[in-house]
């Protein structure tokens, strides 16, 4: 009833005031079920509905909804790991607020605000391979288990499908923190500080239509995100996007980025790890959604990586100070990557060489997982075309430079270890195209340097090099310097082959050069070796140096096969030969042969040697052409000494000056020697002649003179090879040597003056001759000894000794003057004929020529100084020779009885016969006779010969001549020689030279016999053969 009576009431009110009254009470009603109920329907089954959907526990702390304001706000949400009770994400406050009266007027739904506080998220990678799993794998496996099937979709017009209109004023995502976790690598990386800003989002808005000026915070469609490492490390985006179609364009900085923590996730690639390094990169970008795709436009683009260092498990190997790359600009519409310089500061090297190997290469050489994953990219390659889609864009470096390198190597291979040091490596390029388009210019600089002990810390030489590099065609031209380079440092690798001690010595070069992918080389330049000091490694002694050595003019090219030096300049040259009471000289010790060292050198480089001779057999078929225009040597000296010998034997050569010109490979060439000095100071010595010891076989033909020397001085020699000391004598030399397959032959000239023998040595190896009535024989009146002398010796026999071979020639003198006397007798008398044992004849004749006389008249002149000696004489013949020759002479002596003629012209042939006459009628009688053939006949066989294979009949006077030589050659050939012929020549030949001897010369008839000379009717000479008896 007084429901009824409030109602009646109610009704009564003015109508203004129970629609407000409606109004409220409605409002309450909206209030109460969104404000109250639904936060605490919400919160009582919203967990765990999410819980069922996601497979895992999700909490709820708090949902509040305020309907005055349309604010809803999410306190305490968290979704738990599957297996634990971790947090996988979970947020401290979601808040939005939505737009209604802003909805209403602009008629497009509008979110004022929408606040994201403190949200977390792990992210963990379990497993990896086929079935990669990670930690959120469990959710997605279990919303694809319960999702509905979806009904089939129906075509679904364009605007149905286009972005929503939505705005929405500000999106904040405040103190978020996101874990990444990879169990696979063990990386673990902490970002516990991101922000997410959105201003003034509307989807229908795009960055092309906004203003050009505008205040930035009335942009639409602002985004900035900033993210930072829990080492520091800060992620910067801002910019502007759009939905429809997709655009964004903005920048992007990255700050101190800590790159170690994410090098695990390269899974150990390498066996190498980055054990520190700082990346700095920002960019300004334009990614945009156009028909052909998504473009992406970058510009302005810079990177730094900085304090790079990879190492091993025991330290660093590879350290950079700062990579910067500036100026980067891409565009993916003309695929085309821009930079305008790439520097590198400061890297360095840290690498051993040992077994072949350089152990960086082990340590930084991609790893492979499996045969499978190995094999799979081969198989793909060899059965699909190949993707040339990277080969479309074109990548331009504008300019490339390494500043202060350092590379240390420790070189344990070769050498027992060697620490070597590239230090202050500079190299810079020009514009470096991906497509190679243009030579690359590049300039190069560092220097170098080697200590056995420690690693070096100052350059020991320096090398810079520029030019060009064209990579298509592997092309190289360019210019380089060698500074300052010390030898010393090379001494481990010459200890392990070698005696010797290399401890100064510096060289440079210079030159041009052009090399390209064919092999071809070409180089200009020249080279000089300073203050060269090497020591022998028996004493410890110099055994070569120089104070210079310049080579100018060097010019090798492998297209022609050559190198041409103009000149090598040596100044104060010094080299010392020693033989110790071993024998053994300091040349001979020079190569290990038999040490440890050497042994374990030679195993270790059994590939090089393999190499080398490989080279070496393709050298001797197409063998290097090498020419020396000049050798010029100033003030060179020499030291030699002997102390194999009792006494001692030693004796130096000073004020070496000369020059050594035209000096070539090619064989059957020599250079040009002419060189002076001073032996011991005060006897002039000179060498001079030709020599080429650049052939395989070395070739020399040099004269060697000395003027004056004392003998006194060689008194070791003289009491060990000829058996007596000298008391006093001067000794004078002009030697010619010669040396051809490595056989040392000398033809010289000695001159003894006043040789006074001393006492007798005990030596065994002296010559046992009577050596004093050698020298009475030997020695003229004026006390002077003039000889021939004649020396070889094999330079290949281990007991050549240079000092031997001239007494044992010496010795070999004085047995011709005991037991020869014949042939010593000959050089004696100053003859310049090498064979006065035999005189020749023409063939067919026993007539002696001037030349034969002359030959004559010298035995002569040694017969007379020598009346002790008899000479017998035997003719010899050609049998061919003169055999042909006697029966020319007899048919030329038919034809002139024939012809009725006096004589034959001179140097008269089958060719010089008349075309007609007396003496042609001659030739035509003679054939007729003697062959029994008509002359007719065989003119015509002529004719036939002469016209094949021509087109015009000969000419009659060509038949003729012909016909006449056919008919002489077969009227000699049928001229018969007897045995008896020839015999009777041969006698003539030796009774000529006894009448010449005996009436022409004065020799007595009783000195002079003729021997039988039936014994040589078929020798090789035709001649008469002289043979020396003593009375």
């Amino acid at each position: 009833m007084a429901l009824k009576n409030l109602t009646t009431a109610f009704s009564r009110f003015p109508r203004w005031l129970r629609l407000s009254t409606y109004l409220i009470l409605a409002y309450l009603l909206y209030a109460l079920l969104v404000g109250v109920i639904t936060p605490l329907v919400l919160q009582s089954k919203l967990p765990s509905s999410l819980s069922e959907t996601l497979g895992r526990q999700v909490s709820i702390d708090k949902i509040r909804i305020n309907p005055f304001l349309l604010r809803a706000r999410v306190s305490g949400f968290a979704i738990a790991e599957d297996s634990s009770d971790d947090t996988f994400v979970k947020f401290d406050l979601l808040e939005a607020d939505i737009g209604f009266w802003r909805t209403l007027m602009s008629f497009t739904p509008t979110v004022e605000h929408v606040y994201l506080i403190a949200p977390y998220s792990k992210i963990e990678r379990l497993d990896e391979g086929e079935d990669t799993r990670f930690n959120f794998s469990d959710i997605l496996d279990h919303l694809a288990k319960n999702r509905e099937p979806e009904p089939q979709a129906t075509q679904q017009s364009s605007q149905e499908t286009a972005v929503p209109h939505i705005r929405l004023y500000a999106f904040h995502l405040q103190k978020g923190h996101i874990e990444l976790a990879d169990k696979v690598t063990g990386a673990t990386l902490s970002y516990p500080d991101l922000d997410l800003d959105l201003a003034n989002l509307d989807t229908r808005s795009t960055i092309s239509l906004q203003p050009e000026k505008v205040e930035q915070n009335a942009l639409k469609n602002r985004y900035r995100l900033d993210i930072e490492s829990d080492d520091g490390g800060k992620f910067h985006f801002d910019g502007l996007f759009q939905l429809a179609p997709l655009e964004v364009a903005g920048q992007i900085r990255l700050n101190n980025i800590n790159l170690p923590p994410l090098w695990p996730l390269s899974e150990d690639i390498i066996e190498a790890r980055l054990s520190s390094g700082l990346l700095n990169f920002n960019v300004q970008y334009r990614l945009a959604e156009t028909a052909d795709g998504i473009n992406l436009k970058a510009g302005n683009g810079n990177l730094t990586l900085s304090q790079l260092a990879l190492s091993d498990s025991e330290k660093e190997r590879v350290t950079v100070d700062e990579i910067a790359l500036k100026g980067l600009a891409m565009d993916t519409a003309s695929s085309r990557v821009d930079i305008e310089s790439l520097t590198v500061a400061r890297p360095t090297v840290n690498g051993v060489y040992n077994e072949g190997n350089v152990d960086l290469v082990a340590i930084f050489t991609p790893r492979v997982k499996n045969a499978t994953s190995a094999s799979a990219p081969s198989q793909s390659s060899s059965t699909s075309a190949p993707d040339t889609s990277a080969n479309d864009w074109l990548v331009t470096l504008n300019a490339f430079s390494l500043r202060d390198g350092d590379i240390q190597l420790a070189e344990k291979h070769i050498a027992e270890s060697v620490n070597w040091r590239v230090s202050e490596l500079d190299v810079m390029t020009g514009a470096i195209r991906s497509d190679f388009s243009q030579p690359v210019k590049y300039e190069i600089e560092f220097g170098i340097a080697g200590d056995p002990d420690n690693v070096p810390q100052a350059h020991a030489g320096t090398l810079s090099t520029s030019g060009e590099a064209d990579i298509n065609t592997l092309s190289f031209t360019g210019d380089f310097s060698l500074e300052n380079l010390s030898l010393s440092q090379f001494q481990p690798y010459i200890t392990p082959f070698a005696n010797v001690s290399l401890t100064e010595g510096t060289t440079t070069a210079q030159g041009h050069f052009k090399a390209n992918k064919e092999g071809s080389i070409l180089f200009d330049g020249s080279a000089g070796i300073t203050s060269l000091n090497i020591l022998d490694g028996l004493h410890f002694e110099p055994l070569l140096k120089w104070q210079d050595m310049q080579v100018s003019g060097i010019r090798y090219s492998s297209d022609d096969n050559e190198l041409l030096v103009d000149n090598i300049a040596l100044t104060a040259p010094y080299g010392k030969l020693l033989i110790d009471e071993q024998r053994r000289t300091n040349i001979g010790a020079i190569i290990k042969s038999d040490s440890t060292d050497t042994k374990a050198a030679e195993s270790t480089t059994s590939e090089q040697v393999e190499q080398a001779q490989s080279e070496a057999i393709v050298d001797k078929t197409t063998p290097l052409l090498v020419k020396i225009n000049g050798i010029d040597i100033q003030n060179g000296s020499a030291y030699f000494a002997d102390n194999s010998l009792t006494p001692r034997f030693a004796s130096g050569i000073e004020s070496l000056n000369g020059s050594i010109s035209d000096l070539y490979s090619r064989s059957g060439t020599a250079a040009k020697v002419d060189i002076e000095g001073k032996i011991d100071n005060y006897a002039p010595v000179s060498l001079k002649g030709a020599l080429n010891p650049l052939v395989e076989d070395i070739f020399l033909d040099l004269n060697f003179s000395v003027s004056g020397a004392e003998l006194t001085s060689i008194n070791p020699y003289a009491g060990t090879y000829m058996g007596y000391y000298i008391d006093a004598g001067l000794l004078s030399l002009d030697v010619e040597y010669k040396l051809q397959n490595n056989q040392l032959e000398g033809d010289n000239h000695v001159v003894i003056d006043q040789l006074t023998l001393g006492r007798k040595s005990d030596s065994e190896q002296a010559l046992s001759l009577p050596l004093g009535l050698a020298v009475a024989l030997l020695q003229d009146s004026d006390g002077v000894i003039d000889l021939g002398l004649e020396v070889s010796g094999d330079l290949d026999n281990p007991a050549f000794s240079f000092g031997s071979i001239i007494f044992n020639a010496l010795g070999n003198i004085i047995k011709k003057a005991v037991t020869a006397p014949f042939s010593f007798l000959a050089n004696l008398v100053g003859s310049d004929e090498d064979e006065l044992n035999e005189v020749d004849f023409s063939a067919g004749s026993f007539t002696l020529n001037t030349a034969t006389s002359e030959k004559l008249k010298t035995l002569a002149d040694a017969l007379r100084q020598r009346p002790g000696l008899r000479l017998s004489i035997e003719g010899t013949v050609n049998e061919v020779n003169d055999t042909r020759q006697m029966k020319i002479d007899r048919l030329n002596s038919d034809l002139v009885k024939t012809a009725g003629l006096e004589s034959l012209p001179d140097n008269f042939s089958a060719s010089e016969i008349p075309l007609e006459g007396l003496l042609s009628q001659a030739v035509a009688q003679l054939f007729s006779e003697r062959t029994g053939q008509s002359v007719e006949t065989e003119r015509e066989t002529l004719r036939a010969q002469l016209q094949q294979g021509k087109d015009t009949p000969p000419e009659e006077d060509e038949v003729t001549r012909a016909l006449h030589i056919a008919m002489y050659n077969q009227l000699r050939n049928q001229v018969v020689i007897s045995d008896g012929d020839l015999f009777a020549l041969a006698a003539e030949r030796a009774k000529a030279v006894k009448v010449f001897l005996a009436n022409e010369a004065d020799i007595k008839a009783s000195r002079l016999f003729l021997l039988n000379s039936s014994q040589h009717l078929k020798a090789k000479t035709s001649s008469a053969l002289l043979t020396l008896k003593a009375d």
